[in-house]
């Protein structure tokens, strides 16, 4: 046995090496296509920024939900049970802590979108763009049920829908006080200042719904997010062509505005359909495609007469960057699209008092620029009327900067040129000649700004947008607030202020650092804004 044991040893099993580490693994082939050339922790953060959003929608729509207060709000005094009302009416308790509880429940999406919009500047797969595309449905959706908070002008398109659809009058001169309706509104004894195509339009959610009352506002709140989701359509199609790897940036900047969402979604604005027409024509505008781009912008007019100012920068760049057959298609779309204007008129034609309200609604005053300088001349005296002195001067800064940039565009007709352009008329037209601003107008220019997509035009977007978000904020509690209130000029600027000092702060660093002034400038690795210098004989 002794010999045998040596024998035994020498076959025994040799020590175990140790086992090779498994590699980290690697996303699966379908996720890998998912995202595309982008780091899956950065699209996962970018739907939980987006989740974080939605959980403070989701909270602001629950306390403000429609059908608590429209068409019957029991919970509320016998007096405002059948009649609009706005958030402190709705808010029991002292005035502070419900002003606390909206400050943080607005504040938070812009928390959480604001690292959205930079990982948005860093994604291009097709995950991350389901994520935005997905979210903003989610977002707009989840408004749908929220009571419009901030702006009753819902409940007056719903009357005005009536009168067309029920009562066969026309709403552009008969108000809704001649017939009756479900709940008492203000400016009620006002006819509609809207044009034709939205007369037309406000028949599809009062027709399908009828007296279904609480329906028929969630289908003009459909109407307005359908006409979103379009504008977002064209928006991010333009600038996938004219500024390609910055359309992500652009969808983010304005389907995940929660100033947009809340205006477009929440209240119901019709201004987004008068602004996705205006963006369709822009896209269009791409390929000189003048057979397109004039008809929607008269359509877009024909919603809201707002953008009338937009018609002579887009003809003068479409005049300039065309050769004689795309010059001839051009007038041909502008005689066709003049024509349409007039069929549409037709029905609603009564002379000049068509556009009575329309006049009437320019001649008011409230919470603008112009109001404060006329304030700040003339004193209280000057409160509540238009100084001619101030309107001329408006009308001179106003004219300097339009036919400027219609100098530019009609010297350098380029794509960018007449995105900014566009932005910038809007923006000189509420700054200078605006007497009566209400913080939606702001629709007119974010869908530009967000085209535009450089970080100077994203940081107008945002800080312009977190400051209308708390207008309405400020206009209802500022008599709360002795030091604002006591004071006449500072109690008409406290909402003004947050609106257009970081508007005009930010155009002016912008235009000082850089010397563009489109504020398009980008880094040297991002490249320079595309002319979009096409063959148009490819056209």
């Amino acid at each position: 046995m002794a010999d045998i044991a040596p024998s035994l040893q020498s076959v025994a099993a040799p020590p175990q090496e140790p086992l090779p580490q498994a590699p980290p693994q690697a996303p699966s082939s379908a996720l890998r296509r998912w995202l595309g050339p982008d780091r899956a922790e950065r699209v996962f953060i970018l739907l939980a920024l987006g989740l974080v959003m939605e959980a403070f929608f989701v909270l602001l729509t629950q306390r403000f939900w429609l059908t608590k207060f429209f068409p019957t709000a029991p919970s509320l005094p016998p007096e405002l049970q059948h009649v609009s009302v706005g958030f402190p009416q709705m808010m029991p308790g002292s005035w502070s802590s419900g002003a606390w509880w909206l400050t943080i429940v607005l504040a938070a999406p812009f928390a959480a979108w604001a690292p959205a919009l930079w990982l948005a500047s860093r994604l291009q797969g097709p995950l991350a763009r389901l994520v935005v595309a997905g979210m903003a449905v989610v977002f707009a959706l989840t408004l749908c049920g929220l009571y419009p908070i901030t702006a009753a002008d819902i409940f007056h398109y719903l009357a005005d829908a009536r009168t067309f659809w029920v009562y066969h009058q026309n709403p552009m001169v008969v108000p809704p006080s001649a017939h009756p309706f479900v709940i008492g509104i203000s400016w009620a004894d006002q006819s509609s200042p809207y044009g034709p195509v939205w007369q037309f339009l406000s028949v599809i959610p009062a027709a399908l719904f009828g007296t279904h009352w609480a329906w028929a506002v969630i289908g003009f709140k459909l109407l307005a997010i359908g006409f979103f989701f379009a504008c977002c359509w064209f928006l991010y199609a333009a600038v996938r062509r004219a500024w390609p790897r910055r359309e992500l940036l652009a969808l983010t900047t304005f389907a995940w505005s929660p100033f947009v969402l809340m205006r477009v979604a929440g209240n119901g604005h019709n201004d987004i359909v008068m602004m996705a027409l205006a963006v369709a024509a822009l896209y269009f505008a791409l390929d000189r495609r003048w057979r397109y781009v004039v008809p929607l912008l008269a359509l877009s007019a024909l919603v809201k007469f707002s953008t009338l100012l937009l018609v002579p920068p887009v003809l003068v760049y479409a005049w300039f960057a065309s050769d004689a057959r795309a010059r001839r298609e051009l007038v041909l779309a502008s005689a066709g699209s003049a024509a349409l204007a007039v069929v549409c008129f037709v029905p609603f034609w009564v002379g000049r008092d068509t556009f009575k309200t329309f006049v009437q609604n320019t001649n008011l005053v409230i919470t603008s620029v112009p109001q404060l300088v006329s304030v700040a001349i003339h004193g209280a005296a000057a409160a509540d009327t238009i100084d001619p002195g101030v309107r001329e001067a408006g009308y001179v800064a106003f004219a300097a900067i339009y036919l400027a940039l219609l100098g530019v565009l009609a010297l350098r007709p380029r794509y960018d040129y007449l995105v900014a352009a566009l932005a910038l008329t809007v923006i000189a037209y509420l700054t200078f000649n605006t007497w009566w601003f209400r913080p939606w107008y702001l629709l007119w220019f974010l869908p530009f700004a967000a085209m535009l997509s450089s970080w100077w035009w994203v940081a107008l977007s945002a800080c312009v947008g977190f400051g209308a978000t708390y207008f309405d904020l400020i206009e209802q509690y500022r008599v709360h607030w002795p030091w604002i209130w006591d004071h006449l000029w500072r109690a008409l600027a406290a909402p003004v202020l947050p609106v257009f000092v970081p508007l005009a702060l930010i155009i002016l660093f912008a235009f000082t650092l850089t010397g563009d002034w489109t504020l398009a400038s980008r880094r040297k690795d991002e490249g320079a804004p595309s002319t979009l210098t096409l063959d148009p004989g490819t056209l």
